[in-house]
């Protein structure tokens, strides 16, 4: 079946398609404009069908926002006897999936520490997550309600995002993020991208990096390494010559050293340790460069398990040595 989930403090120009997830922007009237080297004839009048069916409500309340409509399992039983607690739980799985998709936006557009231009999460409007299921098979529709956020707070203005960038589906980096690859090397660089956005929500700074220095050694191996192990695997995918290599190894040494130490061990706060709130950024926004590098750079060897990483690890680590 098909389900609409709302999307606060995120605008867009046109219909737009983010791997199987469909935008549509605010909507001020019933015509619908469409990029056409993305959607063929026959998803365009799926389209208007499903804003069709649900029109009366999707005009009186979700037109005022982005939304995002796609496909996912649901059965009939589902549908027509269904039980609150298990609605929740079912809108969780919906907006999760939503939320992948926007992570291509949100690691084009947005930085950590910089939260008026986030979009909203998936399916809250005023406190409340919900959104609509339509069963194209009965020409009808529900809402499915989810649970209570009542201390969600979306400062700024949110996200604006041009056609142009979400439907350029042939570039490099959207391939990276809409991929059908479940290999267990795509599918931990993929967790790692949602762990930066997810970075991104977090209201504690402290938080925030640590999560992302966690997010580095996740990606290293799947086996527990120390730090020193760690900060060599990393950089040896994302370096680009040998003096590029030390250098930014000694910086990641003096991270986990001295800043990560000082925050787990002895209780310091980022502010405590940088003259400036923009330093405290700039450290941040070099953590999640250097896990977007490594994960594109790792992506394109074509990879796909643990064993091979660490052949392709120890051979670059050599070259650089």
């Amino acid at each position: 079946m098909k389900f609409i989930v709302p999307i606060q403090n995120l605008v867009i120009d046109e219909i737009s398609k983010l791997g199987d997830v469909v935008l549509i922007p605010p909507l001020r009237d019933t015509n619908l404009v469409f990029e056409e080297s993305v959607f063929n004839t026959i998803e365009m009048a799926e389209i208007t069908k499903i804003l069709g069916i649900c029109n009366e409500d999707y005009m009186n309340t979700y037109c005022n926002y982005t939304t995002a409509l796609f496909e996912y399992p649901f059965s009939d039983e589902e549908y027509h006897h269904n039980k609150p607690i298990q609605d929740f739980d079912f809108l969780d799985k919906l907006c999760y999936t939503v939320d992948r998709a926007l992570d291509y936006l949100r690691l084009l557009y947005c930085q950590i520490g910089k939260m008026d231009t986030l979009p909203g999460i998936p399916g809250i409007l005023d406190g409340y997550r919900f959104g609509l299921v339509i069963n194209l098979s009965e020409n009808t529709y529900r809402h499915i309600l989810g649970n209570v956020y009542n201390i969600y707070v979306a400062p700024g203005i949110g996200l604006y995002s041009d056609p142009i960038t979400i439907n350029d589906i042939n570039s490099s980096f959207y391939n990276q993020i809409f991929n059908k690859r479940t290999d267990e090397i795509y599918n931990n660089c993929r967790v790692a991208l949602a762990r930066i956005n997810e970075a991104m929500y977090m209201n504690n700074i402290n938080t925030s990096f640590i999560y992302l220095m966690s997010t580095l050694e996740m990606l290293a191996s799947n086996d527990y390494l120390q730090f020193k192990k760690v900060k060599t695997s990393i950089i040896s995918f994302v370096a680009n010559n040998k003096v590029e290599y030390h250098e930014m190894c000694g910086k990641l040494r003096d991270i986990s050293e001295n800043i990560r130490t000082e925050i787990v061990h002895n209780g310091k706060n980022l502010y405590d340790l940088f003259a400036s709130s923009d330093q405290v950024k700039s450290l941040l926004w070099y953590l999640t460069g250097v896990i977007v590098n490594y994960c594109e750079s790792v992506i394109n060897t074509g990879i796909t398990n643990f064993t091979e990483l660490e052949i392709e690890k120890e051979r670059r680590i050599h070259l650089f040595s």
